[in-house]
């Protein structure tokens, strides 16, 4: 559909209302305006999978989004302006929890920022190689497999995931033909993707994707991994997941999937029922209501023993960053003894007996240094605690 676009004094003068209204939240809400002019009866472009917003518009709209938690990963509080494009005031306040932009549709890219109070603390990249340990026999793992996971990815998801496969393959000797990369479109790719090379060291992103993510490929990655594991009951699956996730229902939470879909909590755990048993299952979810998926894989998994840590519990959201997400960071810092950018770590991660960070100590460690309004919980069953990469 070929849409009229908004003139520009009727852009600054919805602008300026908005403003210049502190019942708008203005001092901690970030605003973003679509240039376009929406139609009488006409969808709102949002995401189909979440909110109940109102299926046509009534009258010729030009459309505000408010970003209400603008640190934090979705699904979380936001809000959709609607102005009237004749007289230019606002008729209706939506309330929701997902944003209009999720790809890099025209449409959904045509939604500019023009009021933006709070912003991601920043940090430079160090611009040195990152010196990993050397792999030793006890960090070595032939048995290890792993699926790395983000649908909607910003550049902070993508980051996330390249740091795990590095520590993956660089530190732990993971087999890179044992780890599944399902990430956004199918390509090395984000919504809005800043130019140049990995933020750790600036070097060239090394994982290669083997999908999108999304429902279909997550279980046909899960279908892929019965295959190869059904002769390796010693063997080891790492799960990280990253991008945004919600709440279905009281029980069901999801994980987005690129494109609209989503993997909720019980299929989830369903996935992992499939598998064939094994040694050691670790997950680590970054992701918006990460606990409510807890119960499920407790209860679902075949591994010997299970672990999960996630950044936040079942009704809550995670922070997000620059660069990296904060608790996948400290908790892939954690595993790995440096930070992405090189660094020594500030403290110590407590090194069990046999020689490895495990998952429990990498999820206290992250806890202690990601912003108090996260809340991370961790679960496990049979000593998983004790669960490790290595």
């Amino acid at each position: 559909m070929l849409r009229q676009r908004a003139n520009p004094t009727m852009i600054m003068d919805i602008q300026s209302a908005v403003t210049f209204n502190r019942s708008q939240n203005t001092g901690y809400s970030n605003f973003y305006i679509n240039q376009l002019v929406f139609t009488a009866d006409e969808a709102i472009p949002v995401p189909s999978y979440a909110d109940a917003l109102p299926d046509n518009l009534e009258r010729d709209t030009v459309i505000v989004f408010a970003d209400d938690k603008p640190l934090y990963n979705w699904a979380h509080p936001c809000r959709y302006l609607l102005f009237d494009a004749d007289s230019r005031e606002q008729y209706a306040s939506i309330d929701a929890e997902f944003p209009p932009f999720f790809s890099n549709d025209p449409d959904e890219a045509a939604f500019r920022p023009f009021l933006s109070p709070v912003v991601a603390e920043k940090r430079s990249a160090s611009g040195k190689p990152v010196s990993y340990p050397d792999i030793t026999q006890t960090l070595y793992n032939e048995n290890g497999y792993a699926i790395l996971y983000s649908g909607n990815s910003s550049p902070s998801h993508l980051n996330d995931l390249e740091f795990a496969y590095r520590i993956l393959t660089r530190k732990y000797g993971y087999n890179p033909a044992h780890i599944s990369v399902l990430n956004y479109n199918g390509k090395l790719d984000c919504f809005r993707r800043r130019p140049g090379g990995w933020p750790g060291d600036g070097s060239a992103y090394s994982m290669v994707v083997d999908g999108p993510g999304d429902y279909s490929h997550m279980e046909q990655a899960f279908i892929n991994l019965a295959k190869q594991l059904d002769e390796h009951p010693d063997a080891s699956l790492f799960i990280h997941t990253s991008n945004h996730g919600g709440a279905e229902d009281a029980v069901d939470k999801f994980l987005l999937g690129h494109g609209g879909g989503f993997i909720n909590s019980t299929d989830f755990g369903d996935m992992l029922a499939s598998l064939p048993p094994i040694s050691q299952v670790l997950i680590m979810m970054e992701q918006c209501n990460g606990g409510g998926f807890i119960g499920p894989i407790l209860q679902k998994s075949t591994a010997a023993k299970t672990a999960i840590c996630c950044a936040c519990d079942a009704k809550s959201t995670s922070i997000s960053g620059e660069f990296f997400n904060p608790y996948a960071m400290h908790w892939l810092s954690a595993i790995n003894g440096l930070d992405p950018f090189g660094n020594p770590l500030p403290s110590n991660p407590y090194i069990n007996g046999v020689g490895y960070i495990s998952a429990y100590t990498a999820h206290q460690y992250a806890s202690n240094y990601v912003p108090a309004t996260d809340n991370p919980i961790f679960g496990a069953h049979n000593s998983g605690d004790n669960s490790g990469l290595g």
